[in-house]
């Protein structure tokens, strides 16, 4: 008796597994979550344009030579800290995701509130991040 309830069971889920794999909605959730090599690549691509955008190049070539390891920004105009680094890899970052949310709030949108807030928030990081970039212009100038 145990045994046929056994199989019954085993046939009943594999059944519903089946199913489930010849769904679209299981498909679609396989191809979000397996990330393709050609995306692993985009990722990585984009990270080394960050890091090259943001002057680690010239952080590691100028900054190491100046002896103030306690300075965050240098004020020379030719020399970038690992700190100027990071913090324009920040602007950058937050630079291209304003950006992208103002192309958000341009598209319409379920709701026009949504659609407000996304030009609304992209534009606020679009301005905090030029603030930042100008402030570390006037400072090194």
């Amino acid at each position: 008796m145990i045994m046929v309830l056994k199989r019954t069971l085993d046939n009943l889920s594999f059944s519903i597994i089946k199913r489930l794999e010849r769904s679209r909605i299981i498909r679609r959730v396989k191809s979000l979550l397996t990330p393709s090599f050609n995306k692993l690549i985009e990722g990585l691509y984009l990270l080394a344009l960050l890091i090259l955008l943001g002057g680690s190049v010239n952080a590691a070539l100028e900054g190491l030579r100046i002896r103030a390891p306690q300075a965050i920004i240098f004020v020379s105009s030719t020399v970038q800290s690992i700190g100027e680094t990071i913090i324009n890899i920040f602007t950058l970052i937050l630079g291209t995701a304003s950006i992208y949310f103002i192309y958000r709030g341009s598209r319409f949108l379920s709701s026009r509130r949504l659609t407000n807030f996304y030009l609304f928030a992209g534009a606020m990081g679009l301005l905090i991040a030029l603030a930042i970039e100008f402030y570390l212009f006037g400072y090194k100038h």
